[in-house]
């Protein structure tokens, strides 16, 4: 389904959909990021540097984990169906 966006809640839980896939775990991992951290633009240089580096060593561990989650979850699929 090409073209249609789909939103879906259920507590904390949220799925979206948008171009007939779901996320990827960039896309999971950029969310979680922007919700856990956000840097002001009001903060001195140096500092923002600093911030940015651990947004992108958290951004890099949560896509990491993520990527194993789908491995996983993918394996299990398999071997409940064989």
């Amino acid at each position: 389904m090409q073209g249609v966006n789909g939103n879906a809640s259920a507590g904390f839980v949220q799925v979206l959909i948008s171009n007939g896939k779901p996320k990827s775990a960039d896309e999971w991992a950029n969310e979680i990021v922007d919700k856990l951290l956000h840097v002001a633009d009001t903060v001195p240089q140096p500092l923002r540097d600093q911030a940015f580096a651990f947004k992108s060593q958290i951004f890099n561990l949560i896509r990491d984990n993520i990527d194993l989650a789908l491995q996983q979850e993918r394996e299990w699929l398999i071997n409940k169906v064989q």
